[in-house]
């Protein structure tokens, strides 16, 4: 994940690792994945970047190859099958772990690729001007290399997770080349990158300078997804990149209500602009852009259980019909419902919501469905920034407080209040689903404030 916060970005490079391992790991036990001597053994494939008239291409097996893919952290099969399934070809991992092999068999069974990365701490946390220890490093790392370089569902190796920026040491960028070197070394068949946070101008001339033997440059960013191409053609460095995450704006890049709760859109908004930014900022540049990985491929309880996920409890949401559109030309044969248009008590308005009845308040939507599906819909409510008097059942795909809502529909339903819950932020999480297996999401946050 990218920002201008750098609190927020150490905590998300430190968490996410462990996040995302923790999750394969207890995934792939409950979703076992076919044995690794499964898969028939056919060898590497050869990739390589070739420039024609300033104009960059991945060349996989003598053919072009456009990465239309996704970022992913815990997955099943039906991960994988579903990648497939909309269009895409490709999977970002962030990293090495006991599974690998099989996660690569797997996407070997469903003719996807992997951008495999190897992970690495900021410079606060490790000595990267340690020689003895930096060599150590690239020792651990060559294993790893040697035991996946020939796996042919290997498409590239991303070298980092948003750890080189502009005011990195010369040192951290001297030993991110070196690993480049080491890869290429070791792995004639793949091609090489790492991963920032954003780009500037004179970061992008900082890795022209110091990380030379890179083939392409990976970038995460959200919001300011629309500077990337303009900020590498400002700079000398003269390599295609690859939009390593992008998706809809994160927390902190959003408008907040008035007691600081960041705003989410809903999924018929966020398809919006998944559409828009594909468009404008991917696919326009195609020839530098050489690609792109959504965020994320899978559930992901990050900033809310609906923000940055592409699925929902295992459903594809709104955002993945456009993102296959963008992959294959065309949408799904069965398309996600929409939430069109949402109130509470009459008002759009999400940044100053307060309740000022016990009982009778209303929450109204306008749904729709493009085939016509019967839709259910699920109504949860949240504390803000809490966990007070939050339940869990097996009636709902996520834990609630019980006996605020009432009277539900699959257009409207009720809320009350007792005086314990008075003064207090929560949100009004909503779950569209249509027969189908396909779901929308809206939240409505809010304050009850009693008279």
């Amino acid at each position: 994940m990218c920002n201008l916060l750098q609190v927020f970005k150490l905590f998300i490079a430190f968490s996410i690792c462990t996040i995302f391992f923790a999750c394969e790991s207890k995934v792939l036990e409950d979703n076992p994945i076919i044995p690794t001597d499964t898969i028939p053994t056919i060898g590497p494939a050869k990739v390589y970047i070739e420039s024609n008239n300033g104009k960059w291409q991945i060349m996989r097996n003598g053919e072009p190859f456009y990465i239309k893919g996704a970022s992913a952290g815990a997955l099943t099969e039906s991960d994988y099958k579903n990648m497939q399934q909309y269009g895409g070809n490709s999977l970002r991992l962030y990293g090495f772990s006991s599974n690998l092999r099989s996660l690569l068999d797997m996407a070997l069974k469903y003719e996807l690729t992997v951008m495999q990365g190897i992970w690495f701490v900021p410079e606060e946390w490790f000595d990267y001007s340690d020689s003895k220890a930096t060599s150590a490093k690239i020792e651990e790392v060559r294993t790893e290399v040697r035991l996946y370089r020939n796996h042919p569902a290997l498409l590239a190796w991303g070298i980092g997770n948003e750890v080189v920026g502009e005011n990195s040491s010369d040192a951290m960028f001297k030993f991110m080349n070196d690993v480049s070197i080491m890869i290429h070394q070791e792995d004639s068949n793949h091609i090489t990158s790492i991963v920032t946070c954003g780009i500037t101008t004179k970061l992008a001339n900082k890795i022209a300078t110091l990380i030379p033997d890179l083939d392409f440059i990976g970038v995460n960013y959200y919001a300011g997804i629309p500077t990337i191409y303009p900020e590498m053609q400002a700079s000398k460095l003269k390599k295609p990149y690859v939009v390593t995450e992008w998706g809809v704006n994160g927390p902190w890049e959003v408008g907040l209500t008035q007691w600081g709760c960041p705003i989410e859109d809903g999924s018929r908004q966020k398809a919006k602009l998944f559409k828009d930014r594909y468009n404008s900022y991917i696919a326009a540049y195609q020839g530098t852009c050489i690609g792109s990985y959504a965020f994320l491929w899978g559930d992901k309880d990050e900033g809310s259980p609906t923000w940055f996920g592409l699925f929902y409890e295992g459903n594809a949401v709104e955002q993945v019909d456009e993102i296959s559109k963008s992959w294959t030309g065309s949408y799904p044969i069965n398309r996600a419902p929409s939430i069109i248009s949402s109130k509470l008590n009459g008002s759009a308005n999400k940044y100053n919501t307060i309740l000022s009845k016990s009982d009778e308040n209303l929450y109204t939507q306008q749904i729709s469905d493009f085939e016509g599906d019967t839709m259910t819909v699920e109504y949860i409510v949240q504390p803000y920034n809490s966990t007070e008097g939050l339940i869990s059942d097996n009636s709902h795909t996520m834990k609630y407080i019980p006996g605020i809502t009432y009277e539900e529909t699959t257009t409207s339903c009720k809320l009350k209040f007792n005086d314990l819950q008075d003064e207090k932020t929560y949100k009004l999480y909503v779950i569209l689903k249509d027969s189908k297996g396909r779901t929308a999401t809206e939240v409505f946050p809010f304050r009850v404030s009693l008279k």
